[in-house]
């Protein structure tokens, strides 16, 4: 087994485009493409004692009325093959949150949920009242399809609810709408999550949202 890399108490260390950092030891990599970890057989096993922390991208935009995120967690693995096409799976994991004051709409926006296929998932909801303490929780199933748009392929998205699971303590904000759009018609769709927030008191919203798409 060859040493990949040590820490010690020197202060920084560079290796051609990797920065090894020993204070809380850190791997950075300091261009702007793509680090890849692997053995020779592509196998990475991690032997871990404690909890792992996966911070996702800060490059999501996030103002008074949205909150545009990329995915914060992609897993890849396996495909299919049907003569000339090939269907790999992805799992993508969004974090959202934001907070809408008073009578004030706000929409979550997930980039890139999909491609040119189809994906099904589920959204979990964690909103309160900052003043009055009253709870939104959702739990929603979502799934994609396609339809004809005017003899062109297009993809909307079907939801179990729209409701909060709680029927105690809630509020009375509530999520308006979930739909997909592909503003640039170049096959990428993001899912949006549009919102109303409460009549008389500050709300903070949470979301995680999780899609398999093949």
């Amino acid at each position: 087994m060859s040493t990949f890399a040590i820490f010690n108490t020197n202060g920084l260390n560079i290796y051609r485009n990797i920065i090894f950092t020993s204070v809380n030891p850190k791997i950075y990599y300091n261009t702007n493409s793509e680090l890849k970890i692997s053995d020779t057989n592509e196998i990475i096993k991690l032997n871990l004692s404690n909890t792992v922390t996966i911070e996702g991208p800060v490059n999501g935009y996030i103002d008074i009325s949205n909150c545009i995120m990329n995915s914060s967690f992609n897993i890849t693995n396996s495909s299919v093959k049907d003569y000339n096409l090939t269907f790999i799976p992805k799992t993508k994991i969004y974090i959202l949150s934001g907070i809408t004051q008073p009578n004030a709409t706000f929409t979550f926006r997930c980039n890139n949920i999909l491609h040119l296929n189809n994906m099904s998932g589920k959204i979990i909801g964690t909103t309160y009242a900052l003043n009055t303490f009253a709870v939104n929780a959702y739990d929603i199933n979502i799934w994609s399809y396609s339809y004809n748009n005017n003899n062109q392929q297009d993809y909307a998205i079907g939801y179990s609810t729209l409701s909060q699971i709680n029927q105690t303590n809630n509020g009375d904000w509530y999520i308006n709408s979930i739909y997909l759009n592909n503003p640039d018609l170049d096959g990428n769709y993001h899912l949006n999550i549009k919102v109303s927030g409460s009549t008389f008191d500050r709300v903070v919203w949470g979301f995680k949202v999780e899609i398999l798409q093949i």
